[in-house]
């Protein structure tokens, strides 16, 4: 059970964080976000 709590918990920190979108950035993902902060 814990193995499982932190496979889970991995995957939103990892990789459901990174795609998600925010309020905050313009409804855009963070990774978006850096994108187009990096073209500018």
């Amino acid at each position: 059970m814990a193995e499982a709590r932190l496979k889970i918990f991995e995957y939103v920190k990892m990789f459901h964080n990174r795609i998600r979108r925010r309020v905050a950035l313009g409804y855009r993902s963070p990774e978006q976000y850096d994108l187009l902060f990096k073209q500018t």
